[in-house]
């Protein structure tokens, strides 16, 4: 496509060649006397007036040639300025997500280089729990050495009861009953009867005693004490025969 510049001089050659076209015309048909020229007129005021004829009908050319090609240019314009558009749209999303990968690549480098220079030293506190269980242990076995550990007395053993002995039976207390109180039985009280009324009184009927009851309260036989039992077992009084005792006590 030609520039503004490229048609203007292109139009100024072509209004050029009509001009000297329509001269050549002009001379062409005066002297062949197409037209009838008084003598009186003026062939300069004739010429002048072809002239600005022409010369409007081109400006009128020229305006309307520049005001399309002005719409031209406009479209053509905006249609550059949406592509550029979105080429700098892309071109800066495209910037946008390297710089982000590039950032966050630093950061992540920055990250690991802090995470290498961690170095946490306990050696103290190692120390220092280590101190504190050798103190422990050194006072529990304080601790035990201070015990005095008594020697041990062997135990007689029991002697086993022969197969006749009999165990001594003690005898059951009789049980204990307590008294029923007996109910008290209150005198009739005498009910005036009115005087048009005649019916016999009845006397009152007494309530028959009740019969006492004899509560027993069961007797709990003490536990034997195991050293007791041990040493009535270990005495010699306890291992004699019950039996012929209670027989020498029937022939007395």
């Amino acid at each position: 496509m030609l520039s503004r510049s490229d048609r203007y001089k292109k139009q100024k050659k072509k209004r050029r060649l009509l001009q000297v076209f329509g001269a050549l015309i002009i001379s062409v048909s005066i002297g062949s006397g197409v037209t009838t020229v008084n003598a009186d007129q003026d062939i300069s005021s004739l010429l002048t007036n072809w002239f600005n004829g022409k010369q409007s009908a081109s400006i009128q050319e020229i305006d309307k040639a520049i005001t399309a090609e002005k719409e031209l240019l406009k479209l053509e314009l905006k249609e550059a300025l949406k592509a550029e558009m979105q080429a700098a749209e892309h071109e800066l999303d495209t910037f946008t997500v390297a710089e982000k990968n590039a950032r966050i690549a630093s950061l992540n480098k920055y990250a690991e280089e802090l995470i290498a220079k961690i170095n946490i030293d306990n050696s103290a506190e190692k120390a220092k729990v280590t101190n504190e269980l050798n103190a422990i242990i050194a006072n529990a076995i304080k601790n035990m050495d201070a015990v005095k550990i008594s020697p041990a007395t062997p135990k007689p053993k029991p002697e086993k009861p022969k197969e006749n002995s009999k165990p001594k039976q003690t005898p059951e207390p009789p049980p204990v009953t307590e008294p029923v109180p007996e109910p008290v039985i209150e005198p009739p009280v005498a009910v005036p009867v009115p005087e048009p009324v005649t019916e016999p009184v009845q006397p009152p009927v007494a309530e028959p005693t009740p019969e006492p009851v004899t509560v027993t309260e069961p007797i709990t036989e003490p536990n034997p004490d195991p050293a007791s039992s041990d040493a009535i077992i270990d005495s010699p009084q306890a291992n004699r025969n019950t039996d012929v005792e209670d027989e020498k006590v029937e022939v007395e």
